[in-house]
């Protein structure tokens, strides 16, 4: 039931994005509270097991302005394909950067399985999954990581995939003109 109402609810938002009804609440917050808000979450599952989850944020990546809700949504698509990918004592980490100008990078990162060179190009499409057919070893729609492109797409960033077969993969939300100085936050 609870993946059912997951698959329900990604496709009301991808419908609502495609529709121009998604509404953003730009705000300004504290990245770590945004960062450990999405660990904690995550870790609550029960997917998670041993693997561990690091949290970091970098000098001058402290504060963002941005949508929080949608920005997590995005983050929580992504971590939950980080833990799927991921061996059960692997790492992931999510971490906060300065990007060129007022940009933030905000990078969820694991050591696990992999996508092949060939197959990064499709990933972000809808309902796209790597391994199909007979040959899948892990559940999914394939509607995380569209879901995640399409948020960070509507935020005015872009979505950036580096990955190596069985050295894992490292997902880049680059937003632009996102940073604050940390005193804005407050």
């Amino acid at each position: 039931g609870k993946r059912l109402l997951e698959l329900v609810n990604d496709i009301i938002d991808v419908v609502r994005i495609e529709a121009g009804q998604y509404e953003l609440r730009p705000d300004v917050f504290e990245a770590r509270s945004l960062l450990m808000g999405c660990a904690t979450r995550i870790q609550a599952t029960e997917n998670c097991g041993e693997r561990k989850l690091r949290t970091e944020v970098a000098p001058g990546a402290e504060a963002i302005r941005s949508d929080r809700h949608a920005l997590s949504r995005a983050l929580a698509k992504l971590l939950d394909n980080a833990v799927k990918f991921t061996g059960p004592k692997g790492e992931i980490v999510l971490r906060a950067l300065p990007a060129a100008g007022r940009g933030i990078v905000i990078e969820v990162g694991d050591n696990g399985i992999g996508i092949a060179e060939k197959s990064l190009q499709h990933v972000v499409g809808a309902f796209s999954q790597v391994a199909g057919g007979l040959d899948r070893t892990h559940e999914g729609t394939g509607l995380g990581l569209h879901l995640a492109h399409r948020i960070v797409t509507l935020l005015d960033g872009r979505l950036e995939i580096e990955s190596r077969l069985g050295a894992g993969t490292t997902v880049r939300l680059i937003l632009a003109d996102a940073a604050l100085e940390t005193s804005a936050a407050a």
